[in-house]
């Protein structure tokens, strides 16, 4: 799996995930998100654009998820 940023401010780091459509997003991935953020002592978060599934999403919004690994 690719990470799009790595990003670090002062004592919180975060690893990126950016994804046109949020539904091609898998579970395999996630775990393996999880599993570096861990390593990393990382936020890892994943942002989902511009389409799910089910069509566009709503113009301005955006599907947002993220966890908490420490």
């Amino acid at each position: 799996m690719a990470f799009d940023i790595v990003a670090r401010r002062e004592d919180e780091r975060y690893i990126l995930k950016i994804l046109f459509n949020i539904d091609t997003f898998r579970a395999s991935s996630a775990i393996e998100l999880i599993r570096v953020s861990k390593i990393t002592e990382s936020v890892p978060v994943v942002l989902g654009g511009e389409r799910t599934g089910n069509g566009p999403l709503e113009r301005g919004g955006w599907s947002i998820t993220g966890t908490r690994s420490r």
